[in-house]
């Protein structure tokens, strides 16, 4: 589980469960100003893959699973602005 395995390197993560469709997740999170967003749909899943989106609105799509963790984790420990 991604969650587990960002907790596991000391980041806060959060899965969101509600009921809520898609969009609405991802404008949540946007208005919270979530720095990043880690999307796993069917392909992404199947792939042990995740999205990546940014407080700016691009993203990235695609990304290993273990990549996209050290990713969060070298923004976290540089005091990335993203």
């Amino acid at each position: 589980d991604v969650v587990d395995k960002l907790k596991a390197r000391g980041i806060r993560a959060h899965v969101d469960n509600s009921t809520d469709r898609f969009p609405k997740k991802i404008r949540t999170a946007s208005k919270q100003k979530v720095p990043f967003v880690l999307i796993a749909g069917g392909e992404d899943a199947e792939a042990n893959a995740v999205s990546f989106r940014y407080r700016d609105g691009s993203q990235d799509n695609g990304i290993p699973v273990d990549e996209a963790i050290d990713r969060i984790v070298t923004a976290v420990e540089e005091r990335q602005q993203v």
